[in-house]
């Protein structure tokens, strides 16, 4: 048995134990891995990385190097929605090595501006931005009649967003997207979403607080709407089917919009809640949203959006 273990295999800052951050969002990831050895002293000479796609497996071979801290990505640059299986061995003192790692499974995300066909929607009604507002709700229904392979959910806000599938929380994340320069960068994040959809009629629902794109920011009385006056959401569903066939669910302007029981949300000032505005059923199938605004929709550049590239973003 190999005293020598290749552990912790990952991407860039990327843990993986996040639902939410299991896709990559460029095209030349960095590889880290540690090492656990019972040699004492043993110190790493060599690595190889493997790499698995649908076509077959390629290997860096033998290099020489004692780096093992933010590898250059070796192999030709992923696309979006690529998938690999990388794995790592190791050499070190008197030629001790190590077996193959556990595989890495890789995503890449929406790479490109194009790849979205979403887009960003706002509720159709006049707000009074100089204090605060209450969340919007957004929601739409969709109808799936065949067997589903896999279903990814991006997702992100002008604002900060928390979603549901036919009544069911997506992911595991608060304060979502996160706080950044939002004129020039944007993080989007991505859900395997298969276990939460269902043969049929199937709902979706947003909701979007204020957040730090334009909620009051600052002491002594602070500053709203610092990167912008409308809350906005994005996202985009791919279905695929057993029969290679599949599906896109977008937002855009089908979708309808309420405000409900968050009446203020601020990352200063806290939460107000009428749980009397509560909409039972909101994002479940056969919700009656007859009384629901239109939405709009925003224009915004696309090429901003970013996947994560760690805990923070």
């Amino acid at each position: 048995m190999s005293k020598i273990r290749v552990a912790s295999l990952r991407l860039e800052h990327l843990p993986q134990d996040s639902e939410s951050l299991k896709v990559i969002g460029i095209s030349q990831p960095r590889l880290s891995w540690q090492i656990e050895s019972s040699i004492n002293n043993w110190q790493q000479s060599a690595y190889e990385i493997l790499c698995t796609d649908e076509n077959g497996q390629t290997s860096t071979g033998r290099i020489a190097s004692e780096q093992s801290v933010l590898v250059a990505w070796p192999f030709k640059p992923l696309v979006s929605r690529a998938k690999r299986s990388l794995k790592v061995r190791v050499w070190g003192t008197k030629e001790s090595a190590s077996a193959w790692s556990e595989a890495l499974e890789v995503e890449a995300g929406l790479l490109q501006s194009d790849d979205w066909q979403a887009r960003f929607i706002s509720p159709d009604w006049q707000e009074d931005t100089s204090k605060p507002t209450p969340a919007p709700y957004f929601r739409s229904e969709f109808k799936l009649e065949k067997a589903i392979t896999s279903a990814k959910l991006y997702l992100t806000a002008l604002g900060i967003y928390q979603a549901e599938l036919n009544g069911q929380a997506v992911g595991d994340q608060v304060f979502a997207p996160g706080w950044t320069v939002y004129h020039d960068r944007l993080r989007y994040q991505t859900f395997e979403v298969r276990h939460l959809l269902q043969e049929g009629s199937n709902a979706i629902g947003v909701m979007v607080g204020e957040g730090w794109y334009r909620g009051r920011l600052g002491f002594g009385g602070g500053r709203r709407n610092i990167y912008g006056h409308s809350a906005g959401l994005l996202a985009q569903l791919e279905i695929f089917y057993q029969d290679g066939s599949s599906t896109l669910i977008t937002s855009n302007d089908t979708w309808r919009a309420a405000t409900g029981p968050i009446l203020m949300s601020s990352i200063y000032d806290g939460e107000n809640y009428d749980a009397r505005l509560e909409h039972q059923g909101w994002s479940e199938t056969g919700f009656d949203d007859s009384g629901w605004s239109k939405v709009r929709v925003l224009e915004q550049d696309l090429s901003i959006l970013e996947a994560p590239l760690g805990h923070g973003g």
